[in-house]
């Protein structure tokens, strides 16, 4: 398992258990002590909490520090997660290329994606 598999599989955790208790993201920020948009950034699986933070967040949810590392009842959208994956690495590859360079390629997409749109039409 990579370090980026477990910080998805922690991140969806903690979202199930803030939604069981009814919590807002900024609620939940609140009570570990960050931000709303580094919570989000959690949840998501790009970020990652400290184990002080993990603790205080357990002790808040009512929950102990293993129950966030227990994953039997969460459904994970894997494709969701390679979706995830491929759109950073087109991010990351498209940081790395000039504006011009970028809409480009983005226009290259689009028309990709038009193309599979109008064959799926075909058939």
């Amino acid at each position: 398992m990579k370090n980026t598999d477990i910080q998805v599989l922690v991140g969806a955790k903690l979202r199930y258990l803030r939604k069981i208790k009814g919590l807002s993201q900024k609620e939940a920020a609140e009570r570990v002590g960050v931000t709303d948009v580094y919570w989000g950034a959690v949840e998501r699986g790009s970020r990652n909490l400290s184990v002080q933070s993990l603790s205080k967040l357990a002790s808040a949810l009512e929950v102990t520090v293993w129950e966030l590392f227990r994953f039997e009842e969460l459904e994970i959208d894997t494709e969701i997660h390679e979706k995830r994956q491929v759109a950073q690495i087109a991010h990351s590859l498209l940081l790395t290329r000039s504006l011009g360079e970028s809409k480009m390629a983005l226009d290259v997409l689009r028309r990709i994606f038009e193309t599979f749109d109008n064959e799926k039409k075909i058939k």
